[in-house]
C-alpha cells in the first residue's frame, strides 16, 4: 500500500508541474496576443469591427466578438501560430533525441535479432528529420514575425508615435533613435520573450515525458499490488473441518456458509460401522523449476512496481523495480532511459564488450 501511495504522489506532483507549465504558457500567450494586437493598431491596421467583414461576420456574432477590431484577428493568428509553431518543433527535437539513443543501442547489440532493428530506427530518423528541417524554418520566420511586433510596440512607447507615417522621418539605427540603453534593452527584451516560449515548450514536453513515465509506473504498482493479493488468497490452505456444539454431524465451513457433510450410519447386526465420506485431498505442491545459472532468481511480489528486463534475444522478465536499483552489478539501464537489461547481456550481446574472464585472460 505504501508503493502504490508513493507513486500516486509522484504522479499527481508530476501532473501539477505540467499544469503549471500550461498555465504559464497560456499566461504569456495572451501577453503575446495583447503586444501584437497594439502593434498592429499603431501600424494602422483596418479598425473596422469583425461583424462588417463578409462571411466572418456571423460567426464573430455567435461568439459576441463582433466589436473586435481587425487588428485583433491578425494578433491572434499570430499568437497561435507560434506557439503551436514553437510547440511542435520542440516534440520533434524530443522525439529525435530519443530515436539517436535508441539507434545506438541497438547499433551496438552483437545479437542479431536486436542488431537487424537498427534500420528501422535510421529510417524513423530521417522521416522525423525530413519533418523538423521544414517545421524549423517555418518557426523561425513566425518568431522574426513576433520580434517586429515587439520592436514595433516599443518604438511607440518609447516615442510617443501617433502616426504611422512618422515611421518614415525615423533614423535607420536603433540606438540613433533612442539611445545605447534603449536600443539594447529592447533587443534583449524581444528576444528575451521568445526565450520564454520556447523554454515553457521544453518544460512542458519534459512534463508530459515525466507524467507518462510516472502513470506507467503507478500502474505498475497497482498491478502488483492486485497480483500480489490474488496470490496470496491463492496460497492460503483450505479451511478446517469444524464440528458445531451438540451436533453430531460435522460441518465444512464454505463460502456460502456451513455444510453438514453426509456421515453413513451404523449398520445393525455386527456390521463394520462405514467411515465418513472421503474429503478433498489438498492440492498438490509442484515443484517449481530450477532457475538458470545465468539468471538471477526474482524475490515473489510484494506489491512494489515491476519493470520489464530484457535477459536474453527476445526474452524479458518482470522484476521488481526496488530490486534493479538495489543490484547495480546485475541489472544496467540502457543510455536512453527507456528499457532495462540483465548485465551480463547487455554488456555481451547488445554492447559487444568483454566478459571478466576474457578481461583477465
Amino acid at each position: 500500500m505504501m508503493t502504490v501511495t508513493r507513486c500516486l504522489v509522484s504522479w499527481l506532483l508530476a501532473e501539477g508541474w505540467l499544469g503549471l507549465c500550461a498555465l504559464a504558457t497560456l499566461t504569456l500567450a495572451f501577453g503575446n496576443f495583447v503586444v501584437a494586437w497594439q502593434s498592429f493598431v499603431a501600424q494602422g491596421f483596418e479598425p473596422i469591427p469583425l461583424r462588417h467583414i463578409p462571411f466572418l461576420g456571423p460567426w464573430a456574432e455567435a461568439f459576441a466578438l463582433g466589436d473586435a477590431p481587425l487588428a485583433s484577428l491578425y494578433a491572434l493568428v499570430l499568437t497561435v501560430a507560434m506557439n503551436i509553431a514553437v510547440i511542435t518543433s520542440v516534440k520533434m527535437v524530443a522525439r529525435m533525441y530519443q530515436l539517436y539513443f535508441d539507434y545506438r543501442d541497438v547499433r551496438r547489440a552483437q545479437d542479431s535479432a536486436v542488431h537487424s532493428r537498427a534500420e528501422d530506427y535510421l529510417d524513423m530518423m530521417l522521416k522525423t528529420g525530413l519533418w523538423l528541417l521544414p517545421m524549423l524554418g517555418f518557426t523561425i520566420l513566425v518568431i522574426m514575425w513576433d520580434v517586429a511586433q515587439f520592436r514595433f510596440r516599443y518604438e511607440t512607447l518609447f516615442r510617443d508615435l501617433t502616426e504611422p507615417a512618422e515611421v518614415l522621418q525615423w533614423a535607420p539605427e536603433a540606438v540613433a533613435r533612442l539611445g545605447h540603453f534603449l536600443a539594447r534593452f529592447m533587443l534583449t527584451a524581444v528576444w528575451g520573450y521568445v526565450g520564454c516560449v520556447v523554454g515553457m515548450a521544453l518544460a512542458m514536453e519534459y512534463g508530459f515525458m515525466r507524467a507518462g513515465e510516472q502513470w506507467q509506473v503507478l500502474d505498475n504498482a497497482f498491478r502488483q499490488a492486485i497480483e500480489g493479493e490474488r496470490t496470496r488468497q491463492e496460497q492460503q490452505p483450505p479451511a478446517p473441518v469444524e464440528t458445531l456444539a451438540g451436533a453430531a454431524e460435522p460441518v465444512r465451513q464454505t463460502a456460502g456458509g456451513p455444510r453438514r457433510a453426509r456421515i453413513a450410519e451404523p449398520v445393525i447386526g455386527g456390521a463394520p460401522e462405514a467411515r465418513p465420506a472421503s474429503l478433498p485431498r489438498p492440492p498438490e505442491q509442484v515443484a517449481a523449476p530450477e532457475p538458470s545459472p545465468e539468471t538471477p532468481v526474482t524475490a515473489p511480489p510484494t506489491g512494489e512496481p515491476e519493470i520489464e528486463v530484457i535477459v536474453g534475444p527476445g526474452e524479458t522478465r518482470r522484476i521488481p523495480l526496488a530490486e534493479l536499483e538495489a543490484r547495480p552489478d546485475q541489472y544496467v539501464r540502457a543510455e536512453s532511459g527507456r528499457a532495462w537489461f540483465l548485465r551480463t547481456y547487455y554488456e555481451q550481446g547488445v554492447m559487444d564488450r568483454p566478459s571478466e574472464e576474457e578481461r583477465q585472460r
